[in-house]
């Protein structure tokens, strides 16, 4: 599913740069999973639907704004 978003993004240039459609969506899956993590951890006080829909603008803003700088972590 992500994939077939990711492909439309593109297809309209909401989705442009660096990134390949690959690593678009592991970003996205990283972050989807984070807010779902911040919806459980909040005993459901946490209003998802506005604070992401936020979050997503400046998440797609960053896309095609600023180059890639790939971070190598260990944890």
């Amino acid at each position: 599913m992500l994939y077939s978003i990711v492909d439309e993004g593109q297809a309209r240039s909401m989705l442009n740069g660096e990134l390949s459609k690959e690593e678009i969506v592991n970003f996205l899956y990283t972050y989807i999973t984070g807010a779902l993590v911040a919806l459980c951890q909040s005993d459901n006080q946490y209003d998802i639907v506005n604070i992401e829909e936020e979050s997503a603008d400046v998440y797609v803003r960053a896309f095609n704004e600023y180059d890639y700088v790939y971070c190598n972590v260990s944890i």
